[in-house]
């Protein structure tokens, strides 16, 4: 009959795992960590338990070696990702901070060397622009 050795700390936890390798017809020894007996065994299955990062960094780092998950071992729940609105909210003091710098980088750009690629592109001055308060608009009359 074939032996098959579980290492653990946790014997209650492989009962389960146990009863699968008798079933399968392997005669089954559990043992503690560092007490392991000297006679060899044809499976030798060490169960820990460890964090889900933990036990990828220790499957990958030993050769020839195979990490099963049992079901429900891990049971933590999915995190959740920070949300960051598209439109975040100003108060009075981020909104004028945030007017005084469009000012600087819109007298930066006006004062950007203008090129005119052969034709002499209209200039608009700030003076000579007015507007109409909405307000206005609807208390003059329609021609």
């Amino acid at each position: 009959m074939a032996l098959a050795r579980i290492i653990t700390r946790f014997p209650e936890e492989a009962h389960e795992l146990v009863e699968s390798l008798r079933s399968r017809g392997f005669e089954v020894q559990t043992e503690s960590p560092g007490k392991t007996s000297p006679q060899p065994a044809d499976l030798e299955i060490t169960i820990e338990e460890c964090d889900a990062e933990e036990a990828l960094q220790r499957a990958t780092s030993v050769q020839d070696a195979c990490a099963f998950v049992m079901p429900g071992a891990i049971t933590g729940g999915v995190q959740p990702i920070t949300a960051i609105p598209f439109i975040p909210q100003m108060n009075i003091e981020e909104s004028e901070t945030v007017g005084s710098e469009a000012r600087a980088v819109s007298e930066q750009i006006e004062s950007l060397p203008r090129h005119s690629f052969g034709m002499e592109a209209p200039r608009v001055e700030a003076a000579e622009f007015s507007a109409t308060p909405i307000s206005d608009l609807e208390s003059q009359p329609l021609i």
